[in-house]
């Protein structure tokens, strides 16, 4: 990142990023059975898939941030990470860091490869690289999307028009406004934090009431699952003293987009 505030944005990503990838690593798992790991696991998907998700795991324990590297190396343990393991998936392993190497994920991956083959290097698990260092990769980014159709679900989804529990456009116009900004804007624990900050905040909870919704939770339960996104957020900005208010803020906020009369119905 090229400030501080990118910086951090990207730190909560990979923190997310990484304890999702955990939990897929375990609903997976939940299909093994007696003295499989992972890779052996072969009543749920199929092995290219499963060597991927591996493979990912395996990466995110480099990761320069001790919370995503906990993260990893959690869903490395319960995945069955061995040496052995290891072993079986390293092909993939260096396929993997030859294409985040030569610059085609990015320059975030390119480092991180470097990083990841001089410490696997050392430890004599693979060979350093013949050749030439590649040329500094630019900045990853996400192709245009191709072959969208105007009016189709994917397109009402993408531009926030897609309805909810069979047709549910109130909540999802409360949802789509400025209701929850409002909020978060008013309280003391989301004044303190910067813009993008705040904005993504925003995005959480919002994201939080429409799943809760969906799942047809309980006005607290979306609170708490917005409390809970929400403190992983504010931790990373280096100040947690205001994370005893965050149950409260966070009530404030599913109240406000859910309205108080949807909030108190289910609870």
């Amino acid at each position: 990142g090229d400030t501080p505030e990118e910086r951090n944005r990207q730190q909560v990503i990979r923190d997310r990023t990484a304890m999702l990838l955990g939990k897929t690593v375990d609903k997976v798992l939940e299909h093994k059975k007696f003295g499989q790991d992972l890779l052996t696991t072969d009543d749920c998907s199929n092995k290219a898939t499963r060597e991927a998700l591996l493979v990912l795991v395996f990466l995110m324990r480099f990761d320069a941030d001790a919370s995503v590297k906990r993260y990893a190396n959690g869903a490395w343990k319960n995945a069955g990470g061995a040496p052995k393991l290891q072993k079986l998936i390293q092909p993939a392993i260096e396929k993997t860091l030859t294409r985040m190497r030569s610059g085609e994920l990015g320059l975030g991956a390119q480092k991180h490869a470097a990083k990841v083959i001089d410490e696997l290097t050392k430890a004599g698990d693979m060979e350093a690289p013949a050749g030439d260092e590649p040329a500094a990769a630019s900045k990853f980014q996400f192709p245009p999307p191709e072959g969208r159709k105007p009016g189709s679900e994917a397109a009402a989804i993408v531009s926030g028009q897609a309805s909810l529990d069979g047709g549910d456009m109130s909540f999802l116009r409360q949802v789509s406004g400025d209701v929850a900004d409002d909020v978060l804007g008013s309280l003391p624990i989301f004044k303190a934090q910067p813009d993008d900050v705040r904005d993504f905040c925003n995005i959480v909870a919002k994201s939080c009431a429409v799943e809760g919704k969906k799942k047809k939770m309980s006005g607290p339960k979306i609170a708490a699952s917005i409390a809970e996104a929400v403190e992983v957020i504010i931790k990373t900005q280096g100040d947690a003293s205001s994370i005893a208010d965050l149950p409260a803020a966070s009530e404030a906020v599913a109240k406000a987009i859910l309205g108080e009369e949807r909030y108190n119905a289910a609870t």
